[in-house]
């Protein structure tokens, strides 16, 4: 008697596939959960550098505004305090007295000095936070391109989408809030594993 061998059903035949595949997904939305504080830390670095020069601007636009009163009344005089700059603007090379006029000059020069100082810090925290972020996005490329390769015939625009945008090939979002709250939804919709 011939033995009789039992037809594999579609998923017998295609369920370790789609079993890779949800694992490369997770490990994708992981990556990202991982990458979201580096994230953050950038954008909230970003908007402090920001801020920091709108507050060298405001400081600078006030020294502009006092040198210009001066010059209304002694362009010679502001032009002198022109050439000396910012950072040469103190009491000690202006000297005593000149009034609120020159008081109002020195005190919006101490403000762009100190507005520097903040906007080179600012930009500097920046800029390293900005490259942790980069670093930790590149182990969301690193699994989307494992995503891609376990199903390259399949559509990942839902995931693509999760970090709103087309594709996830380029620099990280910005918005790392909003990727990792809807990359931690998906994820409890796929179900732990």
């Amino acid at each position: 008697m011939a033995t009789m061998v039992k037809p594999m059903t579609i998923l017998e035949r295609h369920g370790a596939k789609l079993e890779a595949m949800e694992t490369a997904e997770r490990n994708v939305l992981r990556a990202a959960v991982a990458w979201a504080p580096a994230g953050r830390a950038a954008t909230e670095a970003r908007a402090r550098f920001t801020g920091a020069e709108g507050k060298l601007v405001a400081a600078q636009a006030a020294l502009d505004g006092g040198l210009h009163k001066i010059s209304l009344a002694d362009r010679e005089l502001a032009d002198s305090l022109r050439q000396l700059g910012a950072a040469g603007l103190t009491r000690e090379a202006v000297g005593e007295g000149g009034g609120a006029m020159i008081s109002d000059v020195l005190q919006a020069a101490a403000g762009v000095q100190k507005g520097e100082k903040g906007a080179t810090a600012a930009r500097s925290a920046a800029s390293s936070a900005a490259g942790a972020s980069s670093a930790a996005w590149r182990d969301v490329l690193v699994a989307y391109d494992s995503l891609r390769e376990a199903a390259p015939d399949a559509d990942f625009r839902s995931v693509a989408a999760l970090f709103g945008r087309d594709g996830i090939t380029t620099g990280p979002p910005a918005d790392a809030e909003g990727v990792e709250k809807a990359v931690r939804e998906r994820l409890t919709t796929m179900g732990s594993k």
